[in-house]
């Protein structure tokens, strides 16, 4: 899978140019983007606003909401761009639309995705991580699962301070870091906290921190500060193997249910197929031991377990194999989706 997600705040002339920048990377040759608009009233504006400031690379914006049948133009969509505003609202329309499963189907088939703000919400497992106001009830605070972890768009570190005629005046409300560590009072997923104009890129499995500095959030574990330039795989990868088995936590706070026949957990998948429940779990091993040349080459694994005649026996198989491979291998194994 290829995902693009950004923090957003892409308001000067300079963080616009690294947007840009990367969107040409990311999207190639493509002829147009199919904008999805949801996450504001206005979606006609929302458009022009995002062509006038240039936050569109060139590209063509091709917005959902002008086609009368938006599951079909997910589905022959060149790529995706998925906007900020308010994630509620923008979750809300998603599932009123039924367009959770084809954009997910689209983005594991290959077509490239990007969200910023609000679209970065919904691109991991849940919005419970949103700054924003819940000004609408989704269903579900499920969200499209593409990325196995948490992302806190707009983040900062320490209190919040107004300006007044007088001066600075500490306001005493929660810091983002109270938040997310409450967040792992009651979750075990792994938490991004993107600066302003930061990008992470993932593709073939990796995660690049791109254009603005991060804290990776781990349930248990002290905050540990990235610079732009680093690969976020390694601690993502680790936080899982250590939290998202964790047996202290239900099964079903483990493994979200994407549809009917299908479950996911990380980096394992169960699904129903020919009668009989089959978990799937894709990783990826280091060479051990590393090559004389000193750079080690990672291979892409997908183990495929089962039958089983129930469901909650495929994700028993599939959370021991997880911690499995991660005791036999260490630091030389990364899970990665499906």
């Amino acid at each position: 899978m290829r995902i693009l997600l950004g923090s957003g705040g892409f308001r000067t002339p300079e963080r616009v140019a690294l947007l840009s920048a990367e969107m040409r990377s990311f999207f190639g040759p493509v002829e147009r983007l199919l904008f999805l608009p949801y996450a504001l009233a206005d979606h006609d504006g929302y458009v022009r606003t995002m062509t006038d400031k240039g936050i569109g690379a060139g590209y063509p914006l091709d917005g959902i909401h002008r086609h009368a049948d938006p599951v079909r133009a997910v589905r022959e969509a060149p790529a995706l761009f998925v906007g900020g505003g308010n994630t509620f609202r923008l979750l809300a329309v998603l599932y009123d639309n039924g367009l959770l499963e084809p954009i997910r189907e689209r983005v594991r088939a290959g077509v490239p995705y990007l969200g910023i703000s609000a679209g970065c919400n919904v691109a991991g497992p849940t919005i419970k991580t949103t700054n924003d106001m819940p000004i609408t009830q989704p269903p579900n605070l499920a969200a499209l699962d593409l990325v196995p972890f948490q992302v806190n768009p707009h983040y900062f570190t320490g209190q919040t301070w107004v300006k007044r005629e007088d001066g600075f005046h500490e306001h005493y409300g929660e810091t983002r870091d109270d938040r997310l560590r409450e967040f792992h009072e009651m979750n075990e997923t792994p938490v991004v906290g993107l600066w302003e104009a930061g990008l992470l890129r993932i593709e073939d499995g990796r995660v690049r921190l791109l254009g603005a500095p991060a804290r990776v959030f781990r349930k248990g574990r002290e905050p540990v500060d990235f610079e732009p330039g680093a690969w976020l795989d390694e601690p993502l990868a680790a936080s899982q193997r250590e939290a998202a088995m964790s047996r202290h936590t239900p099964r079903h706070e483990r493994w979200s249910k994407l549809g009917p026949n299908e479950y996911r957990s990380g980096s394992s998948v169960v699904r129903y197929d020919k009668g009989a429940w089959w978990a799937l779990v894709s990783y990826r091993l280091r060479d051990e031991p590393a090559p004389p040349d000193g750079s080690p080459e990672w291979h892409d694994q997908t183990e495929r377990l089962g039958p089983f005649k129930r469901p909650r026996n495929a994700m028993m198989a599939a959370e021991e194999r997880v911690l499995l491979l991660g005791r036999r291998h260490g630091d030389n194994v990364q899970f990665a989706e499906v």
